[in-house]
């Protein structure tokens, strides 16, 4: 934004908010953005975006990192935003992923899979998953959460049941990652996922899409 000439503390002032998580915080800080005094929202990931689109709000929206805006319910069609949503997509490549995955531990014959069965990111990138392993010949077991604090025993029930862990892209999971990160270590787990942030928490390896630079696109598409 600062390299489009927005500078906060000069032409601009930037609220940040983070509902770490939790639903009915989430809901509150779109409602609170939602009373007119904003020029533009800037949302991160599904949940957020979701929850802001959902007011039907006349303050235009700008999302970052929602891998399936379509199926995520915030546009109709990818090249006509319908909604007062625009933004850009992180879209997750899974079978890509697995196969680098593959390649580092050639060894894996079984996949657990964990992920947030309520983040569409979560959801499309665990679809892909399947089908690239299906595909493939390879077993996979799945677990799902509903919240952070389900994440490390979903984990923990696949441990010495699978050769190696695949990560979704979902808030959920990741806030809990670390525990997930200590229990592939402890059992010798190879551990992919969908972020470069999800590396940095801990786990081995992903393909995708630099978070920095989904987030400076973001801005400029804010700023045009």
């Amino acid at each position: 934004l600062a390299e489009a000439g927005y500078r906060e503390g000069e032409n601009l002032t930037i609220v940040y908010q983070c509902a770490f998580g939790d639903s009915a915080s989430l809901i509150q800080i779109c409602n609170d953005m939602n009373d007119g005094s904003y020029d533009l929202v800037i949302t991160v990931a599904p949940p957020a975006t979701q929850a802001f689109v959902n007011l039907e709000s006349e303050t235009p929206c700008v999302f970052c990192s929602v891998a399936a805006p379509v199926a995520a319910g915030i546009m109709a069609d990818l090249n006509t935003p319908d909604l007062n949503a625009t933004g850009t997509s992180n879209a997750i490549p899974s079978g890509d992923i697995l196969s680098m995955g593959l390649t580092i531990t050639p060894d894996v014959k079984k996949f657990g899979l964990v992920y947030c069965t309520s983040e569409v990111n979560a959801v499309n990138a665990m679809e892909n998953a399947r089908a690239y392993l299906d595909a493939s010949g390879l077993k996979y077991e799945e677990v799902t959460v509903a919240n952070s604090g389900e994440v490390q025993q979903a984990a923990e029930s696949l441990m010495g049941k699978v050769d190696a862990l695949f990560v979704a892209n979902d808030s959920v999971v990741q806030s809990a990652v670390t525990l997930v990160s200590d229990l592939c270590r402890e059992n010798g787990i190879p551990s992919y996922c969908c972020s470069a942030t999800t590396v940095q928490s801990g786990l081995l390896a992903t393909l995708a899409m630099s978070d920095v630079y989904i987030g400076r696109r973001t801005a400029a598409l804010a700023g045009q």
